[in-house]
């Protein structure tokens, strides 16, 4: 979900979503460098009030230093879905402080506007799985493939599902109709799902495709069985 112009305050219901965070959530800091921009994984700490929200500082282990990106007085856009509704909450914050004891944490401002994304119309379930992007060109050539471009399965429902591609090097897919194909294990046939383009978003990082399945079938059954790991 890109940050797009936001109101300029806060509404009730904004203020309530914030102060309904639970400690432990897992949230999205998407971390600005000089050169690039780095998204990279905290949890939520808890909050002082209406002042500040607190989150763990992201493992610099596994996500290599970050000091150039998240420092006192910048700017981190953080992201996070609300445990009890399913919505996506996204907001630019500054950042008050970093403290290292009792544990490595990054105040930030509490935000003056936030941005939601509501609820489906079918629940989706949230999954990590990579995934080609192929054209569809016509129903006599159908069994030629013309590779748009691999991504990673976000989410996914029994009707359609939200691919994330890479924007470096690529430029936005236009076709309409495109084949979506997951690899299997082993021997067995790849699990292929002919989708139509419904929406298209992006952010600094991705093009975000919104695919809906033309048909529902066995395959999406056995995905779901077999692929989907609920986070």
């Amino acid at each position: 979900m890109a940050i797009l112009a936001s109101r300029q305050k806060l509404s009730s219901a904004d203020v309530n979503k914030l102060r309904s965070l639970k400690p432990g959530l897992p949230v999205d800091f998407q971390l600005s460098f000089p050169n690039t921009v780095k998204r990279v994984r905290s949890e939520f700490i808890g909050a002082d009030g209406r002042k500040t929200l607190i989150f763990k500082f992201p493992d610099e282990k596994k996500y290599g230093p970050l000091r150039d990106g998240l420092y006192v007085d910048g700017q981190v856009i953080v992201r996070l879905v609300l445990e009890d509704s399913g919505e996506i909450v996204a907001f630019k914050a500054k950042v008050k402080a970093i403290t290292m004891s009792p544990i490595h944490a990054v105040w930030v401002n509490f935000p003056e506007a936030v941005q939601v994304q509501g609820l489906r119309a079918e629940k989706r379930t949230q999954i990590r799985v990579p995934c080609e992007l192929n054209a569809v060109q016509s129903k006599i050539s159908d069994e030629h493939k013309s590779r748009l471009g691999e991504g990673m399965i976000l989410d996914i429902s029994g009707s359609g599902c939200r691919v994330g591609v890479t924007r470096k090097g690529r430029e936005k897919i236009e076709d309409k109709q495109i084949m979506l194909t997951i690899s299997a294990p082993g021997n067995q046939e790849d699990f292929k799902f002919r989708s139509e383009v419904m929406n298209v978003r992006m952010d600094e990082l991705y093009f975000y495709y919104g695919l809906r399945f033309e048909e529902k079938n066995h395959y999406t059954e056995a995905l779901l069985e077999r692929l989907m790991v609920s986070q």
